[in-house]
């Protein structure tokens, strides 16, 4: 683990970069006893609300461990930037989001070099946002279902559907909001979806997806490029890593 950090020093001003400066990643709700969920925003309209630094905090004492250093930056800027939607009264989660949130972190921990801690790292973000861990999981898990053998069409005539279960009903009400707050996971949550039905998010197929589900086309365009741009990064990062990995392997084998 202690060679691993060290060979990852380099790459993490490349990952770094990216995150710090557009804020790619951001990374719902409370849960009453009975089981419902509510949203977190409503109750924050009358408390005072959670600081970013207190969020940071509550990631480390549920995490206490170190988060492999490549990783630490992407991590920091999903809590930081989700924290921010979370506590803006805006706020309210749903299905797409949680769908979201998942995927590209899914996304971000595919090649964490510590598979067994991936999830206690996921969760203890979910944790440290007060969301709940079991809703974005089951959330993730219906969206994904729902989303077999759909084609692009099925997708964005959902909205007009709503009465026909949980995904019908999130695309409705983010279209029938008028004050929609677009979040990051809540973009990605439909960028992931257009990646299921094989659409590029780019030109024409984002003007007609957020004219259908009630989107911003420019807030689905920029996290689109904020996206790609990541992806390029850590694919980056991940080749330097095994660059290093390997010149480290042909020098000790020099002086063995």
């Amino acid at each position: 683990m202690a060679r691993l950090s060290l060979l990852v020093v380099l790459p993490v001003a490349v990952v770094g970069f990216v995150f710090h400066q557009k804020n790619l990643l951001f990374l719902p709700n409370s849960q009453r006893k009975d089981g419902s969920t509510h949203n977190r925003a409503i109750v924050m309209q009358n408390a005072i609300p959670k600081t970013v630094s207190e969020t940071i905090r509550a990631f480390e004492s549920a995490y206490p461990k170190p988060v492999v250093t490549a990783w630490r930056s992407p991590v920091n800027d999903m809590l930081q930037v989700t924290h921010l939607s979370v506590v803006d009264s805006r706020f309210k989660y749903d299905a797409i989001f949680g769908f979201g949130y998942e995927w590209i972190f899914q996304l971000l921990m595919a090649k964490y070099p510590v598979k067994s801690e991936v999830e206690a790292i996921v969760e203890a973000t979910i944790s440290a946002l007060d969301l709940s861990v079991e809703q974005i999981s089951q959330d993730a898990k219906d969206v994904a279902n729902w989303l077999e053998g759909k084609s692009e069409a099925d997708i964005l005539t959902a909205p007009e559907q709503k009465s026909n279960g949980k995904v019908e009903a999130a695309l409705a009400s983010i279209k029938e909001n008028e004050n929609y707050l677009h979040t990051r996971c809540g973009n990605l949550g439909v960028l992931a979806m257009m990646d299921a039905v094989g659409v590029k998010p780019e030109g024409d197929a984002l003007t007609r997806w957020a004219d259908a589900l009630g989107m911003r086309k420019r807030s689905l365009e920029k996290d689109a490029v904020l996206l790609r741009e990541f992806q390029e990064k850590m694919t980056a990062a991940l080749q330097m890593i095994k660059s290093l990995e390997i010149r480290e392997k042909k020098t000790s084998c020099r002086f063995s």
